[in-house]
């Protein structure tokens, strides 16, 4: 289990944050690509049109959010996390980041 202190350090780790904006740039094309009966479809696709455009925007809120949920993971885990881990985390936050309550 990661340390509060742990967990803050990770936040300022440059290449995970590097990984997180590609995954959210990969996540919002997703939602272009969806059919447009997709629950939700009108809100992810206006999120979808911001992350396209500033996809920085959005890194500190999924990692603060990927944080809080794998809190019980040892840090060496997440920063060390797989291409495919952290996309399916992203892919996975997109009513979450596009402000649609579930």
């Amino acid at each position: 289990m990661a340390t509060l202190a742990e967990l803050n350090e990770v936040l300022g780790d440059s290449d995970l944050q590097s990984k997180i904006k590609i995954a959210i740039l990969i996540s919002a094309e997703k939602v272009v690509a969806e059919v447009n009966t997709t629950p939700n479809h009108a809100e992810r696709m206006a999120w979808a049109f911001l992350a396209m455009a500033n996809p920085g925007r959005y890194i500190s809120t999924l990692m603060n959010k990927l944080l809080a949920e794998n809190e019980s993971v040892p840090v060496a885990t997440i920063i060390g996390a797989s291409d495919a881990t952290i996309q399916g985390n992203a892919d996975g936050a997109v009513n979450f980041l596009a402000g649609v309550v579930a």
